[in-house]
Order: structure tokens, then sequence, then C-alpha cells
């Protein structure tokens, strides 16, 4: 064979080898970018089901409020549940921690209030009493230690209000009832102006626009 033809054989040899690494590269790294999703995904899952991670409540777009889970704050085998801790831990949150229960009407309208007819920022962290494994002992604590607890002349009684419970840099808002504390100061246009005053420089409160009817 001559030297030139064995020139030419070898020198495509060694472009296609040129080629078949460039591939291999390209995959491999592709590969490794999926992988690295993938796995941050897998990561963020397993922190969102297993602790005190939040999750998005899907209702809240943009996002306006969140829901935790996983607060329970549980303790060693063995510990009793200590509901004052659970509780600060929970309202060192965010700024605004809104206590629920899913199927309550009051809760409901209340969540749906916030999200719809308010933007808070930062976002509101939602507590759902329901799925909470300790409710009733936490329930109890904010009924009788964290409701009007700034208020001198109040007084826990049948009337005092079971949920929703707001609360704002760890102050209750709601201390009489929703309708009283919350839904006529938004139907006269001053529930904007109360949040505010209560959360200061440490959160901001807007009134949503209406939706355009063009």
């Amino acid at each position: 064979m001559k030297p030139k033809v064995q020139s030419r054989r070898a020198t495509r040899m060694v472009s296609m080898a040129a080629t078949l690494l460039s591939v291999a590269v390209y995959l491999y790294v592709m590969h490794g970018l999926g992988w690295y999703e993938n796995r941050r995904e897998v990561i963020q899952g397993t922190a969102t089901a297993g602790g005190a991670a939040a999750e998005v409540w899907e209702g809240a777009k943009p996002r306006t409020t969140r829901l935790l889970v996983g607060v329970e704050a549980v303790r060693r085998a063995g510990e009793d549940f200590r509901p004052a801790q659970n509780f600060h831990e929970i309202i060192n949150t965010s700024p605004f921690v809104l206590f629920v229960k899913g199927t309550d009407e009051d809760s409901r309208y209340l969540r749906h209030l916030l999200v719809n007819e308010y933007e808070v920022t930062p976002e509101i962290a939602v507590v759902d009493l329901s799925k909470h494994r300790h409710s009733a002992d936490l329930q109890k604590y904010i009924r009788q230690h964290k409701l009007g607890e700034h208020h001198p002349l109040f007084q826990l009684a049948d009337t005092t209000p079971d949920v929703p419970y707001l609360f704002i840099k760890g102050e209750s808002v709601i201390n009489t009832s929703v309708d009283k504390d919350i839904r006529e100061l938004h139907e006269r246009g001053e529930l904007q102006s109360k949040l505010q005053f209560h959360a200061g420089n440490d959160a901001v409160i807007t009134k949503r626009s209406p939706p355009s009817n063009s």
C-alpha cells in the first residue's frame, strides 16, 4: 500500500476517533447535569416531606402563603410535646403566621381573602391544625396564652375565637371574631392599614387591583 493512502486512512481514523470522543464527553456531561437536577429534586422533595420545610399552597398565585408541614416539633422518644416551644418555632418562620383548619368556614374565608385580595411579603406561613399531630394541645395553648395577650381586659371565655388565628410578629390579630377583626375592616377598606401597622417594617401588605374587564 502506498504511503499516501496509508496516511489518508490514518487521518480519517484519527478524525473519527476524535468525533466519537467528543460525543462521549458530551453525553457524559449531559448525563451528569441530568443526574444533578434529578438529585436536587429528590433532595428538595425529601426535605419537604420529612421536616419543617414549606410547601406552597396551590391557591396562591403569585405566591402569598406557604403551608408549613412537619411542624410538630417531635422530641426524642419518651419526651412530651411542648406546645409553647412549638408555637414559638412556628411563629419564627414568618412575620405573618395563620393557623387554620382545613374544613372550617372562617379558615377558608380568611385564606381566600389573604390570597386573592391582598399581597403579603414575605409570604404568610400557614399551619393547618387539622393535620397537626398535637393540634388539641397547641390550640389549647394558643387560646389560653396567646389571644389578646396585649389587651389587659381580655379573658378567655366561651366566645373566645376558635380558628383561624392570625399572628403578626407574634401578636394575635383576631381576638374577638373573624367578622369583627377582619371582615368588617376589609369591607370598610381599613384592613390593609391595620395589618401594616402590626407588621411595621417587617412585612409589606398591598391591596390587589381588581381584575380588568377588558
